[in-house]
């Protein structure tokens, strides 16, 4: 199991590399299937969200139908639609809620910035 988890390990950091310099749509498609593919066998990645004590992080569904890439990383619509839950759940005043999307994020290497005006700024 070690071996197999180094291996996908491996793969994923290979895949950003060659993602970083550009690769075609196909090429991307063919290295999320191989890297499911290869998790699933683990038992890994089929799950839509994870629970860590009292907090439970959602899952950024990928659709086969983006460009999608390996990274375990959220893309803007994902990242736009969690903050908009956020938004939500602090004016119902649901802190709880809105502390759990922000560690969400926060896990998933996204920074979120509250302004004193009342907007909210992400980045990487």
């Amino acid at each position: 199991t070690p071996v197999a988890i180094a291996e996908l390990q491996r793969l994923r950091s290979d895949t950003n590399k060659l993602l970083d310099r550009g690769i075609s749509i196909k090429a991307r498609k063919v290295a999320r299937d191989e890297f499911r593919m290869m998790g699933s066998v683990m038992g890994l990645f089929h799950l839509d969200r994870w629970q860590f004590g009292n907090t439970v992080l959602e899952a950024f569904p990928v659709s086969i139908d983006e460009a999608a890439t390996v990274r375990a990383v959220p893309n803007e619509t994902d990242v736009e639609r969690m903050l908009t839950k956020r938004r939500e759940a602090r004016n119902r005043k649901d802190f709880k809620q809105a502390d759990e999307i922000r560690n969400s994020l926060a896990a998933q290497g996204i920074i979120i910035e509250d302004k004193p005006d009342g907007t909210t700024r992400w980045k990487r």
